[in-house]
């Protein structure tokens, strides 16, 4: 499958990603960012006679990639760790390979040794280079099939670790080097970077397998190149001997057996007595240490090279090679099925797409006269009653002109204060519209008790949210109950379904909100983290927009509109 992507530049991309989280969070906001990614969108993305206004996700995610990585390196100067990935990887693309063939070619010509009286052992040279291989392939497609059947993943084999610990170990101190001989102030570890990307298995799958798992297939495939070659030349070059034996009481008949079991993929083409050795020959190359060799048939003691050579291309080079494509068609897969739906990846399409409009209004807390839903009116200032959720659906046209919708959520007390018509204002800056509105109880379990009901219930409707907003009161620590009530709608809603924690800072009694300080967003950032899921995200949603313009900042720009600010 033909895809524009490749792994440095997924590498770089979260590497990237990471940069703006840091500098999001020292400037206390996205603002900088929106700016220069929506002049990014303008120059690079949406020239004059493009057209039509909508466009992949995937290829404006590459479109920005690119641009971004032009501008890194060439204005600041900087070596990002996608390069360093894709210096090492051609290194071990070809140390590999030349590494199977001198092992290779080694272990067959140590095991091809004849001094002219004890001919080579046809069991021993089965034994060191077929049998192995035998096994590898067999717990691989073992492997395989249970991990079909049982839908889970399966340890990695040893091999492949330690394959990827000793890339990454290369790979993180010519990156330690590169930076320091460059003398850069802003360094990320890679092997930290790597690590990142694994945590990200919801979004990228087995993407970072592949490379290795490519690379263990060619240092195969030069073994097997380097074995073959070596017996080829050594089976030319000089008089070579082959016989059996064995201090078990095994038959001429058994081992005839077992060698053409051995030889049935390519038999079936071949004559008898060139695919595999026939049972006369068997018989006559039985070596016995009392006897010695001076009775034996050189025909039959040059019988055995034929077979031995076929069984390792089968056996050994062949699968290899197959399992070298199968790999790299897996890792082209995986790469074109890449959707890019987690949270960072979307925030950097909506700076580009979407509108941006800055006002420095500050928004004015409305108290609801009235509730609309299935619970009737309550007056403002009184709380709804334990076990009950207070719902509002969006405007349906407002909710119609959005790319994504999102279900807010939010405490009983903590939507008093803020009131209905402010959501869209805590909104606005993700760049979404609410598909509707829920007041719970946060003691309330979502799964079982009929407190979540109105929760369970936008499982079973057709227009299912794209994503939740869970607005949080920033200023007060998360406690274990609010952690898990967002656990519960990771269970209630999937993986797919990204989850925000926006945070809100301290009310004041003129109705406006202090911002969330530093310490407070990195102690919720922290306690999120340690949930383990790529698809939840701390956001600070302060509110700082009149209502009618955060719904105006809301609409994505649609039609030929696609280049207003």
């Amino acid at each position: 499958m033909k895809t524009v992507w490749s792994v440095p530049d997924i590498i770089d991309l979260e590497y990237l990603v990471y940069l703006d989280d840091i500098q999001a969070e020292r400037q206390g906001g996205e603002e900088s960012l929106v700016q220069r990614d929506r002049q990014l969108f303008l120059r690079e993305v949406a020239q004059p006679g493009s057209g039509s206004c909508d466009h992949d996700t995937s290829l404006l995610l590459w479109k920005w990639l690119r641009a971004m990585r032009q501008d890194v390196t060439s204005r600041q100067g900087m070596i990002l760790p996608g390069t360093v990935w894709k210096e090492v990887y051609g290194i071990f693309s070809w140390l590999l390979p030349l590494s199977g063939v001198l092992s290779g070619a080694g272990i067959a010509l140590s095991l091809l040794a004849y001094s002219g009286r004890t001919p080579v052992n046809v069991f021993l040279f089965l034994a060191v280079l077929v049998l192995p291989q035998l096994l590898l392939l067999s717990c691989a497609v073992l492997a395989y099939l249970a991990r079909a059947f049982i839908k889970r993943d399966i340890l990695a084999s040893p091999a492949l670790s330690l394959l990827s610990r000793l890339f990454s170990m290369v790979a993180r101190r010519l990156s330690r080097a590169v930076y320091n001989r460059m003398d850069q102030a802003r360094y990320m570890d890679i092997h930290a970077l790597l690590g990142r990307i694994r945590a990200r298995r919801q979004v990228y799958g087995n993407l970072l397998f592949w490379p290795f798992f490519i690379l263990f297939q060619l240092f195969g495939m030069g073994f097997n190149a380097g074995a073959l070659a070596a017996t080829l030349l050594r089976v030319a070059g000089s008089d070579l001997a082959f016989g059996w034996q064995s201090t078990l009481q095994i038959g001429s008949e058994t081992v005839y057996r077992i060698v053409q079991f051995l030889a049935t993929p390519w038999s079936w083409f071949m004559p008898a007595g060139v695919a595999f050795p026939g049972i006369e020959q068997v018989e006559g190359t039985r070596m016995i240490l009392k006897e010695g060799i001076y009775h034996l048939a050189t025909s039959d003691l040059v019988s055995w090279w034929p077979f031995l050579c076929l069984c390792l291309l089968f056996y050994g080079l062949l699968p290899r090679l197959l399992l070298f494509f199968y790999g790299r068609f897996m890792l082209s897969k995986t790469l074109a099925g890449l959707k890019f739906r987690a949270l960072c990846f979307r925030a950097i399409v909506r700076r580009m797409t979407g509108p941006h409009l800055s006002t420095a209004g500050k928004c004015e807390v409305v108290k609801d006269t009235g509730l609309a839903g299935d619970h009737g009116d309550r007056p403002a200032g009184h709380p709804q009653p334990a076990g009950q959720e207070s719902v509002r659906e969006a405007d349906p046209d407002q909710r119609g002109n959005t790319h994504e919708s999102v279900l807010v959520i939010l405490s009983d007390e903590l939507l008093d204060i803020i009131g209905y018509d402010n959501v869209t204002c805590l909104t606005h800056g993700l760049g979404l519209i609410p598909q509707a509105v829920l007041g719970i109880d946060e003691a309330c379990d979502l799964l079982h008790d009929p407190c979540g009901r109105q929760v369970r219930e936008h499982l079973s409707g057709s227009d299912r949210p794209d994503s939740i907003l869970f607005v949080q009161e920033g200023w007060q620590p998360p406690i274990q109950e609010t952690l898990l009530l967002i656990k519960d709608m990771r269970t209630l809603f999937g993986p797919q379904c990204s989850i925000i924690i926006g945070l809100v800072g301290r009310p004041q009694p003129d109705g406006g909100f202090m911002p969330v300080s530093h310490e407070e967003f990195v102690v919720w950032q922290q306690k999120v983290d340690a949930i383990g899921d790529p698809e939840i995200r701390v956001e600070r949603v302060a509110v700082s927009c009149t209502p009618g313009e955060a719904m105006e900042a809301s609409v994505p720009a649609s039609g030929s509109d696609c280049t207003r600010t």
